[in-house]
């Protein structure tokens, strides 16, 4: 014979997959019910989001949890930030709502020209970084003579305030130097903090550094012998040094599938990712069909239509090219005019022809291939695989990728929404 429930053993705690018991209709039996068990998800799914309270709950939704959803919304506000890095505070640890980085091509620093061509770089994976206020990987730094450390994430060029504290146990030495090291290991800026104190200083980067050098002297390597320590190192956005907070950091390539020089990276708040390609590389060599378009006492201008080359006939639209390989639109003595207007047209000094036609152009093109970047006119979108949503910290947030500026739509409290427009306001008037 079964026990009554009210003889059970008591439950101390409930799982999603335990039994109820559940009498359900059923006309063939003789009491109208059938006795049967379900799990406690499936009785709290509908119980939260498959019944209506029609009543009971003053909202548009009358599902439990439609209806928080719905309260919610009401009380978060949405604002969109962008640039090198995207920054801004919020109250709520919530998916960003869109992210959007730009990715754009790449030339090494310098003037190109023929004699001494820079190369050009696309992308086929970019790297986004979610910071707090604290950009800087490196805390706690003991040394002796020196130390150098390579940074988790690299910071963006841009002006910061750079604050910490230096220890030595050369008592005659009252400075420790930072050197910032860009990704060709070239020095980007020094910079020194005075000793046993906590000191901030202002910090301008005109590059993106990945790495960085201690030191207790004014010469790189330190040859002193002496011991030094760091702690409590920050490099943060803004002129004023605020409270040192660790550093705090989520960073993830993602593969653009391809090489590209030009686009423009989206994922939504579901973590769905998008790359629309806005621009193309082209290669102009002695192999493309060249003409003389006209002459004067010093130049050939040549053109280039665009049935010769890789560019789709609904890419013909006006445009001046902006990154060459071994010439700058700007050259005046015509090594490198290059115009998109129906064709390419370029200008060579006669000075560097053997003939004034389109063999001398060919053999101006076999020594100087050229290669640039062009926009197209219909970009094309391209579907990657979705990712994981990216949460906000609960705080500053710090966004940015190594491929060009970002912009960020997120979540915040309408408290924050409040005190963000009264920061505003009072940073007007300090300033007016």
């Amino acid at each position: 014979m079964g026990k009554k429930f009210s003889e059970l053993e008591r439950a101390v705690g409930l799982n999603n997959g335990d039994l109820a018991a559940f009498a359900q209709v059923d006309q063939s039996a003789p009491t109208g019910y059938k006795s049967k068990a379900a799990p406690m998800s499936l009785v709290s799914q509908k119980i939260l989001k498959d019944t209506e309270y029609a009543s009971d709950l003053q909202t548009d939704d009358k599902t439990v949890l439609g209806a928080i959803n719905e309260v919610n919304s009401r009380t978060i506000a949405y604002d969109v930030v962008s640039g090198p890095i995207a920054n801004f505070k919020t109250s709520l640890e919530l998916p960003i709502k869109l992210l959007g980085i730009d990715v754009n091509a790449v030339q090494a620093a310098g003037i190109p020209t023929p004699a001494s061509p820079l190369p050009i770089s696309g992308w086929n994976e970019i790297k986004i970084s979610q910071v707090g206020k604290n950009l800087l990987s490196v805390n706690d730094v003991v040394f002796e003579q020196f130390e150098e450390r390579s940074l988790q994430n690299p910071i963006p060029s841009g002006n910061y305030v750079l604050s910490g504290i230096f220890t030595s146990t050369d008592t005659d030495s009252t400075l420790c130097s930072m050197v910032f090291v860009d990704k060709d290991d070239n020095t980007i800026i020094a910079k020194s903090l005075s000793r046993n104190t906590r000191t901030s200083i202002s910090l301008v980067l005109s590059k993106d550094c990945y790495k960085i050098r201690f030191y207790a002297s004014t010469s790189w390597p330190s040859s002193s012998g002496d011991t030094g320590s760091f702690s409590d190192l920050q490099i943060e956005l803004g002129s004023i040094a605020t409270e040192y907070e660790p550093y705090n950091a989520n960073s993830e390539l993602i593969s653009l599938g391809g090489t590209y020089y030009g686009g423009h990276f989206t994922q939504d708040k579901d973590g769905k990712r998008k790359f629309t390609v806005t621009r193309n590389y082209f290669l102009m060599d002695n192999s493309v069909n060249v003409s003389v378009s006209s002459q004067t006492d010093n130049t050939v201008v040549f053109s280039l239509a665009f049935a010769d080359n890789n560019i789709p006939a609904t890419d013909r639209t006006s445009y001046m090219s902006d990154i060459f390989s071994n010439i700058t639109p700007s050259d005046t003595e015509g090594r490198g005019v290059l115009a998109l207007n129906g064709y390419f047209y370029f200008v060579i000094a006669k000075e560097h022809l053997n003939s004034y036609d389109q063999s001398g152009a060919r053999g101006w093109l076999a020594n100087n291939p050229t290669v640039f970047i062009t926009s197209l006119a219909t970009p094309y979108v391209i579907d990657l695989p979705d990712g994981e949503p990216i949460i906000t910290l609960n705080g500053t947030n710090n966004i940015y990728a190594d491929s060009g500026d970002s912009s960020v739509e997120y979540a915040m409290s309408i408290k924050d929404y409040i005190d963000k427009e009264i920061a505003s306001v009072q940073a007007l008037i300090l300033n007016s």
